[in-house]
C-alpha cells in the first residue's frame, strides 16, 4: 500500500487525471470519427452535386432535340476570379466555391463544359465512383457517373486541402465546448472535494484547540456517517487518558501529601540529634540526612505544584501583573537564603514591563528559575534576570552544557549537575506553566564574557 501524505491532494490529482486521461481518450476517438462523418458527408454532397448536374444536362439535351449543345455554361464564371480576403463570402457567393469543381465529357470524349481549369482532364481514367486525382500540385476528390441515356460522364470534385482544413475545424469545434469547460469542471471538482473534507479538517481543528486538561466528548452527531466510527473511537480514549491522567494526578497528590508530614518530622528529629550529638562522626552523617532530608521535601513540594498544574487547579484569571515587584520580592527572599555561597541577582526591567498572566503561576515560574540558576551558578557570581514586556530571561555563570543535557533538563527528574542538590522537577514546571500560557521556553549556552546558561521565556 502506498503512502499518502495528503488525502485531498490525493483525490484532487488522482481525479483530475482519471477525467483529464478520460477526455483525451474521448477527444480523440471522437476527433476521428467527427472526421469520418464529415468525409462522408462531403462525399455525399459529391455525388448529390453530380446527380444534380447529371439531371440538367439531361433536361438540357433532351431539350435540344437530345443533341449536345455547347451553349450550357457555367453561370457565374467571374466569382471564379472575386478575390475575398480576409472574408469568406460575401453577397456574391463564397470564396470556396473555386475549390469546387465539375466537368461534363461527352461519350466521344470531348469536355462539353467546366467550372474550374486547375482539374486534371483524363477521360481515358474516368471510372464511376469516388477516386483520389493528384495532379503533381493539388490534390482532389472526385466522383464520377455516366448518363445511361445518353453516355455522357459527370465529374464533380473538391480540393483535399479544403476537404482537410473543414474536417479538421469542424472535428476541433466539437472538442472545444468540453475543452473550455474543463477548468470550470476541475474548479469545482476541488471545491466538492474540500467540501467532502471539511469534516475532517473541522476535527483537526478541533483537536488542534483542546489542551490536556480539555477531554470532553466529540459530539459525533455532527459529523457524517463515515466518521462517526472515528469520532466514537476518540471520545473513547479521551475518556480512557482522561481516567489516566486523574489517577497519576491523584497519586502524584496523596503521595506528596502522605510524605510531607513524616519527612517533616524525620527533620526535626534529626535536628535534636545533631544538638544533643557529642560525636564528630554522628554529626557528619546526620548532616548528610538532613541534605537529603531537604532534598525529599524539596521535591514532594514541587510535586504538589506540578500536580495542582496539571489538574488545573490554579485557574485563576489572567489579569495585569507587574513582574519586577514580583521578581524582587522572590530575589530577596532566595538571597537571603544564599548568604555563604556569595550568589546574588541583578534585575534589569523596563518600567513597562507588565503582563497579562495569572499571578499565582507566574510567581511559581520565575521562583523556579532562579532557583535553578541560583542552585547551579558559580559561587561568589551574581544571576542575571532580565524582565521586558515580552521576554523573560535569566542567565546564570556555570559550565556549559552539551545539546543533549539542555534538553534532558527541561524533563521531569532530569538534572544538570547530578551533585546539586533539587528534584529535577524546576524547569519540568517551568515548561508546564509556558505550555498552559502560550509561552515559548528555551535553554541554550552563552559566552560573553563569562560562560554560562540562558533560559529565555517569550510571548507568543
Amino acid at each position: 500500500m502506498f503512502h499518502i501524505s495528503s488525502i485531498k491532494r490525493f483525490l484532487l490529482v488522482a481525479v483530475i487525471s482519471l477525467i483529464t486521461v478520460a477526455w483525451l481518450l474521448s477527444a480523440v476517438f471522437n476527433f476521428h470519427s467527427s472526421r469520418e462523418q464529415v468525409e462522408e458527408l462531403f462525399d455525399a454532397e459529391l455525388a448529390q452535386m453530380s446527380r444534380i448536374l447529371q439531371s440538367v444536362m439531361t433536361n438540357h439535351i433532351r431539350s435540344n432535340s437530345e443533341v449536345f449543345s455547347p451553349s450550357l455554361n457555367y453561370l457565374d464564371k467571374d466569382l471564379l476570379l472575386e478575390t475575398f480576403g480576409h472574408q469568406e463570402f460575401n453577397e456574391r457567393g463564397h470564396k470556396y466555391e473555386k475549390k469546387l469543381a465539375f466537368q461534363v465529357w461527352d461519350a466521344q470524349g470531348n469536355l462539353f463544359f467546366e467550372n474550374s481549369s486547375e482539374l486534371p482532364k483524363h477521360f481515358d481514367s474516368l471510372r464511376a465512383g469516388y477516386a483520389d486525382v493528384n495532379d503533381g500540385k493539388r490534390g482532389w476528390r472526385t466522383f464520377t457517373l455516366q448518363d445511361p441515356d445518353f453516355g455522357f460522364w459527370v465529374k464533380s470534385a473538391q480540393r483535399e486541402d479544403v476537404r482537410t482544413e473543414l474536417t479538421a475545424q469542424i472535428a476541433l469545434n466539437t472538442l472545444l465546448p468540453s475543452l473550455l469547460m474543463m477548468p470550470v469542471l476541475i474548479f469545482l471538482i476541488a471545491w466538492l472535494i474540500r467540501q467532502g473534507l471539511e469534516p475532517l479538517a473541522q476535527i483537526s481543528q478541533s483537536l488542534k484547540r483542546r489542551g490536556y486538561q480539555n477531554l470532553d466528548k466529540i459530539n459525533a452527531q455532527t459529523y457524517p456517517v463515515e466518521l462517526v466510527y472515528l469520532v466514537g473511537e476518540l471520545n473513547d480514549l479521551f475518556v480512557r487518558v482522561s481516567e489516566a491522567a486523574e489517577r497519576e494526578r491523584r497519586f502524584t497528590a496523596d503521595a506528596a501529601h502522605e510524605l510531607r508530614t513524616p519527612l517533616s518530622i524525620s527533620k526535626v528529629h534529626l535536628q535534636n540529634i545533631l544538638q544533643v550529638s557529642q560525636s564528630a562522626q554522628a554529626r557528619e552523617f546526620v548532616h548528610k540526612a538532613l541534605i537529603g532530608i531537604d532534598r525529599l521535601i524539596h521535591m514532594v513540594q514541587q510535586l504538589l505544584i506540578l500536580s495542582r498544574l496539571d489538574a488545573q487547579q490554579e485557574q485563576e484569571a489572567p489579569k495585569l501583573v507587574a513582574l519586577y515587584p514580583l521578581a524582587k520580592d522572590i530575589a530577596a527572599e532566595l538571597e537571603a537564603q544564599q548568604t555563604q555561597t556569595g550568589k546574588g541577582i541583578i534585575i534589569k526591567h523596563q518600567d513597562d514591563c507588565i503582563w497579562l498572566t495569572r499571578e499565582v503561576q507566574m510567581r511559581i515560574l520565575l521562583r523556579n528559575l532562579l532557583d535553578n540558576a541560583f542552585r547551579y551558578a558559580h559561587e561568589h557570581t551574581q544571576i542575571e534576570l532580565e524582565l521586558t514586556e515580552n521576554e523573560i530571561v535569566v542567565f546564570n555563570v556555570c559550565e556549559p552544557m552539551t545539546e543533549e543535557q539542555l534538553t534532558r533538563n527541561l524533563e521531569r527528574f532530569k538534572r544538570g549537575n547530578s551533585t546539586q542538590q533539587g528534584s529535577g522537577l524546576g524547569l519540568s514546571i517551568c515548561l508546564q506553566i509556558c505550555k498552559q500560557n502560550d509561552y515559548t521556553l528555551t535553554m541554550k549556552n552563552r559566552s560573553t564574557d563569562v560562560s554560562g546558561v540562558e533560559v529565555r521565556i517569550t510571548k507568543n
